[in-house]
């Protein structure tokens, strides 16, 4: 997994590799660059699931399958939140 501290970015890159995968990110935020004392830290967990698929001929880039959360959706600190999210990509046959 690669991360871009830029503009807060993960990047994951399946390779083939199909299963299920538990993904365990903490979100901070600091006032500024060299700050070394975060203001808050949130834990984030959700899992990952790479299947085999058909991919539909032309079909390349990464695409929402189903209904997805609306943008500028938030989610309150401290509490449950459970949604699952499809995503295709036309990249060897893997979602």
């Amino acid at each position: 997994m690669l991360r871009s501290q830029d503009n807060c970015t993960l990047t994951y890159n399946a390779n083939g590799a199909l299963g299920i995968y538990a993904v365990a990110l903490q979100v901070e935020d600091f006032i500024n660059a060299s700050s070394t004392v975060a203001m808050s830290s949130v834990p984030l967990q959700f899992l990952v699931q790479i299947q085999e698929i058909t991919i539909p001929p032309g079909v390349t880039d990464p695409t929402f399958v189903g209904t997805t959360p609306a943008d500028g959706s938030s989610i309150a600190v401290g509490s449950s939140y459970q949604e699952r999210i499809t995503a295709r990509s036309g990249g060897d046959n893997a979602t």
